[in-house]
């Protein structure tokens, strides 16, 4: 192993970087033999198949049917197409940007959430004009991310993530109810009220909703943005199951980094995650929280490799997705401004850039309702006191009924 990396400086922060500490073959346990993975994989999917088919076949409510697996088809091939979009283009950018972050553990994982910004961004752009992301315009979004990807290398030295039997045996316990909940027609509140609802308005009416008469539209949009491409490219089917594809991308990426650094015991916290029942309740429906929690994730890793930047982003993309990760994002900071820099330029560095860059998808959604005249942090603060002479008393019957209040 060469001594000069293991004694580098991480130039962005003047901070040692994890790899100084942990060199790369700390950080990854050792290959299985190419015989013995490929028939567990083989194993893994023979045993998944089995009990997927145990699950249809014993479903009272006979959901996956022939009828629904055709419906379904555009949507599974849109959200399929979108993941291997957004994986390459971040790859790409990964290679630029930060190489070794690609390289590592869950370097795929990064790609993605990377990727996935990169078409939220992009979606953005139309969608502000007023152009609806119906099917043209969304496919020709997810074919640019896939193709300028491509061009710019991100096809080259993807890590792709480690696979066992166990690992697919449990993915599909676990997630494969998720799959039928995608091809079930919608029921949960929150879904169809919003998450859907944002996404299909932008799909099929164009703009960027918000405002008094639209406050769910008044949030930052990032994450429904990119459902909104994936609702004209390929129904409501497709957002529900890149948000899947997502949820599973946290497990299968937290098994990856608690592998590496702690051993095959490292499986123990993706195993609590898919043992939750608050985070596999959502698996299937198009949410915000799996985007959450794989920025969350990967902003952790990142703080715990020294890479503060990347810290920033990934937490700057949960944030967006959600303004109940700001706790968590907050945590992430109070930890980085402890670490051990040798210079104060250093630690302003690892903070200041780090925080601008996880302001940056929030700010202009704050701005825009500044400019509307709302309160920056509209619907969640501002609406009038429910007093005499209000102006407005916020109630939504269609969805709350009797509407609802602070009590």
């Amino acid at each position: 192993m060469a001594a000069e990396p293991a004694r580098a400086l991480d130039e962005e922060n003047g901070a040692p970087s994890h790899e100084a500490a942990h060199p790369p073959s700390d950080l990854a346990p050792p290959p299985d033999a190419p015989w013995r993975t490929g028939l567990g994989i083989a194993a893994g999917v023979v045993c998944g198949v089995a009990l997927a088919g145990a699950f249809v076949a014993l479903d009272p409510a006979r959901t996956v049917t022939t009828a629904a697996l055709e419906a379904a088809l555009p949507g599974i091939a849109t959200a399929c197409v979108t993941a291997l979009a957004c994986t390459v283009s971040g790859n790409a950018l990964l290679r630029r940007w930060s190489p070794d972050l690609g390289r590592g553990p869950a370097g795929w994982a990064y790609a993605a959430g990377l990727g996935l910004a990169v078409l939220g961004a992009l979606a953005a752009v139309p969608a502000a004009l007023g152009v609806a992301l119906a099917l043209p315009v969304a496919w020709a979004l997810i074919l640019a991310v896939l193709f300028g990807g491509a061009l710019a290398g991100g096809f080259r030295d993807v890590r792709a993530p480690r696979l066992s039997a166990a690992t697919v045996v449990v993915g599909v316990v676990a997630l494969f109810p998720g799959f039928v909940e995608a091809l079930a027609p919608p029921t949960d509140t929150d879904e169809i009220y919003y998450h859907l609802d944002l996404a299909r308005e932008i799909a099929t009416r164009g703009g960027l909703p918000g405002g008094w008469l639209a406050p769910n539209g008044s949030r930052p949009l990032p994450v429904h943005l990119v459902h909104a491409v994936l609702f004209g490219a390929g129904g409501e089917t497709a957002p529900r199951l890149l948000a899947l594809l997502t949820l599973g991308a946290v497990a299968l990426a937290a098994r990856e980094l608690g592998d590496a650094r702690f051993g095959r015991g490292g499986s123990l916290p993706a195993l609590a995650l898919l043992g939750s029942f608050s985070f596999v309740r959502e698996a299937g429906m198009a949410y915000s929280e799996p985007f959450v929690a794989l920025g969350l994730l990967l902003a952790a890793e990142a703080l715990l490799r020294g890479h503060f930047r990347a810290m920033g982003l990934a937490a700057g993309l949960a944030l967006a997705a959600k303004y109940t990760a700001a706790p968590v994002v907050a945590g992430l900071f109070l930890a980085a401004s402890l670490a051990d820099h040798d210079t104060l330029r250093g630690r302003l560095r690892a903070l200041v850039i780090p925080a601008l860059l996880a302001l940056a998808p929030t700010v202009p959604w704050l701005a825009r309702n500044v400019l509307s005249d709302l309160h920056p942090l509209f619907p969640f603060a501002g609406w009038p006191a429910p007093a005499k002479g209000a102006p407005l008393v916020f109630a939504w019957p269609e969805m709350y009924g009797m509407g609802r209040s602070v009590l």
